[in-house]
């Protein structure tokens, strides 16, 4: 099972900067981008092609 990261956008990225719809989905902090919750639930290939780009950076991350 592959697993999707939509959260709240982080105030620091510079450790680990993940890109918004390559490797996770970010929302503000009020949720009021709740259109973007139902595109990403109704569209399954999109969760797996971020999931994807999410892995594929942990894992190369990983190995600094």
């Amino acid at each position: 099972m592959r697993r999707f990261l939509l959260a709240e956008r982080p105030i620091n990225t510079t450790y680990m900067p993940l890109e918004d719809g390559r490797q996770a989905v970010f929302f503000k902090s009020d949720l009021t981008d709740l259109e973007k919750v139902r595109y990403y639930v109704a569209h399954d290939d999109e969760r797996e092609r971020i999931a994807t780009g999410a892995r594929e950076f942990l894992e190369t991350f990983v190995r600094r």
